[in-house]
């Protein structure tokens, strides 16, 4: 009896994965990106104190959440809306087309709109004028916003 049960869940599981396969292969790709993303900074972070120091740590870490904020508005929601637009147009081509091209000028713009305002704002900053060009550099965290939507 109990060979019979296991025999059946073992089926449907089997079922189950044949039938999600392309669902289970993105989840698990999103979860070793993510796993890499929370594991590489522990090994990185304790070289970068020990090469630059704990002061220009804290200014590399304050430009980083600085370029973190703007992501924010280069986003504008859209990760929480295209996912359902994209479902609906799943089959349709052309339209699926249209609404990731859409998103992407979209997200260009208003990356280039939050570049201007960026560097607007960091000349406010006199503590900063040092380091400048770290602020920028650290906006590029931004560029790979564009560059890679989640959606």
């Amino acid at each position: 009896m109990q060979d019979a049960n296991l025999l059946r869940y073992v089926t449907r599981i089997k079922t189950f994965i044949q039938n999600y396969r392309i669902q289970i292969g993105n989840f698990g790709f999103l979860s070793l990106m993510d796993l890499f993303n929370m594991v590489i900074p522990i090994f990185m972070y304790p070289l970068v104190i020990a090469r630059i120091g704990l002061q220009s740590y804290g200014f590399v870490i304050t430009a980083q959440v600085a370029a973190s904020y703007t992501v924010f508005f280069v986003d504008l929601g859209l990760r929480t809306i295209l996912p359902r637009d994209i479902a609906k147009s799943r089959e349709n081509r052309s339209k699926l087309s249209e609404i990731v091209s859409a998103a992407l000028v979209i997200r260009f713009v208003m990356w280039i709109i939050s570049l201007v305002l960026y560097l607007l704002i960091i000349p406010l900053f006199p503590m900063y004028d040092d380091n400048r060009l770290l602020l920028l550099f650290a906006f590029g965290i931004t560029f790979n916003e564009l560059l890679y939507p989640l959606y």
